[in-house]
């Protein structure tokens, strides 16, 4: 739609930083954009894969929350065990309601990590790259335009890969030397996105979150 791309859903809560940890509880916030229709029963399904992209997704669990018209809401599930151990993964959501006018809103994915500078400004980030389709393709990656774009490089760009193979990814992130520490009490210098198409569609992608700190 020509609108930025993000792997971290500002509506979606899954790790606490710093370090980058799993919450016990993942947190999802939805609202109903109808200022005048009720949306009762909205069903929330969220599933988890491994970090990375095109991963096999399984699922956690399904909530129905009632939102008046113009509300907010807020699903929360506890995070199973196996996402705790895993510290790294992707979590997405899908928001459903039979009277929902417009569908095309209404999924959201987390799928973060991190650095700070202050254990170091280079840092390498490994992540497996899946192809889900039911034939061979062509992965494509790309590190999207933002701040810290430049900072950044990839193992590689193209990957052709069979109807489930993976092959792994790698992301350096190397802040400069110049750039000088955030103020303070910064969470969150900047981010970056990898996204990935297949076959020129749109497959999916990582969010790294970046704090210089020294």
């Amino acid at each position: 739609m020509g609108m930025p791309v993000s792997f971290n859903s500002l509506d979606i809560d899954t790790v606490n930083f710093w370090p980058v940890t799993p919450i016990p509880e993942l947190n999802v916030r939805l609202r109903n954009l109808s200022t005048e229709v009720p949306a009762p029963g909205t069903r929330v399904d969220m599933a988890w894969s491994r970090w990375g992209i095109g991963q096999i997704r399984t699922a956690i669990g399904s909530a129905a929350v009632d939102l008046a018209p113009g509300a907010e809401g807020a699903v929360k599930l506890a995070t199973p065990p196996a996402l705790m151990a895993e510290k790294r993964f992707g979590l997405f959501v899908r928001v459903s309601h039979p009277h929902d006018k417009d569908p095309n809103n209404n999924t959201g994915e987390q799928t973060v990590d991190g650095m700070r500078t202050s254990e170091g400004r280079t840092r390498a980030f490994q992540f497996p790259v899946r192809n889900p389709g039911p034939g061979a393709g062509t992965v494509q990656l790309q590190v999207l335009p933002g701040p810290a774009a430049a900072w950044c490089s990839l193992s590689g760009s193209s990957f052709p890969l069979a109807s489930g193979a993976e092959t792994p990814a790698t992301l350096t992130i190397a802040v400069p030397a110049a750039v000088p520490n955030s103020p303070p009490g910064t969470q969150v210098t900047t981010a970056v996105d990898v996204m990935a198409t297949l076959n020129g569609g749109y497959l999916g992608g990582v969010s790294v979150f970046i704090l210089v700190d020294g």
